[in-house]
């Protein structure tokens, strides 16, 4: 039988919520919506029992909207409102979710309840809050499968609670949102199995760089340890072509091999074992630094670096970091890359130690590239790449040019002789020609409207309240 889902308006008087009320005890779950902070005057109302009651979401949508940094004198603040006391006295047996939006949670409630296998409180509000009671309520649910937090921890946490650790044995997914102190305040505090997927998304500007490296030092030690699983995919990108307000940049692992090229029109749809969200950086690649020079990326097949750092590329301890980090690389994706990147990663080296050349990735089989404009520098450099490592044996066997729109069909037949296949989205534009003929025949005509601009290409495609 398939659920039923019945909306009705809030209030004491309404008789569709008295008939809701009635049925209570086959009520599954609940959503508790409001605006602002109101006096809803119905805990007498509410039933004293809910023996199948197993969701519970508590969601305040004024407090949510409210900036807390601009908050006017006298104003309250929507966030710091208490959840209605409507199950104060209802027990709650079948309980196992819970979620708390825009309200301040009291984790001695009995909604926190040992039963609990997903948790989600997001706090809006810039007060810090204590962490004893939370940590004491969650290390009795031993069952927690979801952990989702934003909030901000009180400073004073800091130095009385230093070895406080809370022990989520059955966690599978830990979301943290807050500022950089309190992500690793928490991450810190937090002992899950390594197989756990974490997100977290650093809000505010990341000041301090050696609280982002303690981050990513305690994330890489638990991925490391022999029951983690391997890390296939590595990937740096960035959201700026989204056109948000605030770019962020995003590092992550896979423990699957994906497809990075859907990562210009939307977010993967496999779930990272390890997310980290961050205000753009001054030298993004630091994340990528991070991350596989603490991280187990010795059997990554996939590395996507989705982001402008030019800069970092001239940097000459790069290349060897690379190489000794990631020797499996079988596919490199790069969006938007310079040419002296582009050379560098995929030319041959000669080894000042054994005198020997070697490219950067040995095993690289498929190279992606995103949104390069090719002049004819660019297009003879890629060239001289591709050939060298044919000439050395460590031939790339396919090459594939997205969204390249400068590019012409003789460019991509010449690199069609140093690699297996060649795929690329798009056509040629015309020749000069060819344009001048066709711009000839259309003022014929009186259409100057139709005129095409030289160098013009078609792109083509590859392929409240609610009660269930």
């Amino acid at each position: 039988m398939a659920p039923l889902f019945i909306k009705v308006p809030l209030t004491a008087q309404c008789c569709s919520t008295n008939e809701v009320f009635d049925a209570f005890s086959r009520i599954r779950t609940i959503e508790l919506n409001v605006k602002g902070i109101v006096d809803l005057n119905l805990e007498p109302r509410f039933p004293k029992e809910a023996p199948i009651l197993q969701r519970i979401v508590f969601r305040n949508h004024e407090a949510l909207q409210q900036e807390p940094d601009i908050i006017l004198p006298g104003e309250e603040n929507l966030c710091d409102s208490p959840i209605p006391g409507v199950f104060d006295h209802c027990p709650l047996p079948a309980l196992t979710s819970l979620s708390i939006e825009g309200f301040t949670p009291d984790w001695r409630n009995h909604l926190f309840a040992p039963t609990l296998t997903d948790i989600t409180v997001r706090i809006t509000s810039e007060n810090k809050y204590g962490t004893g009671c939370m940590f004491d309520a969650l290390n009795q649910m031993k069952n927690l499968r979801l952990l989702d937090l934003t909030l901000e921890c009180a400073s004073l946490d800091w130095l009385t609670r230093q070895t406080r650790q809370v022990s989520l044995p059955k966690l599978e997914d830990l979301a943290l949102h807050a500022s950089m102190e309190s992500c690793v305040y928490l991450f810190e505090r937090l002992e899950f199995p390594p197989t756990t997927a974490v997100s977290v998304d650093i809000l505010g500007a990341p000041r301090a760089s050696l609280l982002l490296s303690s981050l990513f030092e305690t994330v890489c030690s638990r991925l490391s340890v022999a029951s983690a699983p391997r890390i296939l995919t590595v990937a740096l990108w960035d959201n700026d072509h989204i056109h948000t307000i605030e770019p962020r940049n995003h590092f992550a692992f896979w423990d699957q091999t994906i497809d990075t090229r859907v990562f210009r029109s939307s977010q993967p749809t496999v779930k990272p074992l390890f997310h980290i969200e961050i205000t753009c950086v001054q030298d993004p690649l630091a994340l990528l630094t991070m991350g596989i020079s603490m991280g187990p990326v010795s059997n990554a097949h996939v590395l996507f670096i989705g982001t402008y750092v030019e800069r970092f590329y001239h940097r000459e301890d790069y290349g060897e970091l690379l190489k000794e980090s990631m020797p499996r690389v079988h596919t490199l994706h790069l969006r938007p890359p310079d040419m002296v990147t582009l050379e560098r990663m995929c030319r041959v080296h000669k080894s000042e130690v054994t005198n020997e050349t070697q490219p950067l990735f040995p095993c690289l089989h498929v190279l992606v590239l995103s949104e390069l404009c090719f002049d004819r520098d660019s297009v003879w450099g890629l060239k001289r790449a591709l050939r060298e490592r044919k000439r050395s044996g460590h031939s790339i066997h396919t090459l594939e040019l997205l969204q390249c729109e400068t590019l012409e069909s003789g460019d991509v037949d010449s690199f069609r002789k140093h690699v297996d296949e060649v795929l690329w989205q798009g056509e040629e534009g015309p020749s000069d020609d060819e344009d001048r003929r066709d711009d000839e025949s259309r003022l014929l005509r009186g259409g100057l409207r139709g005129i095409r601009r030289r160098g013009f290409r078609r792109r083509g495609l590859k392929k409240k309240f609610v009660f269930s």
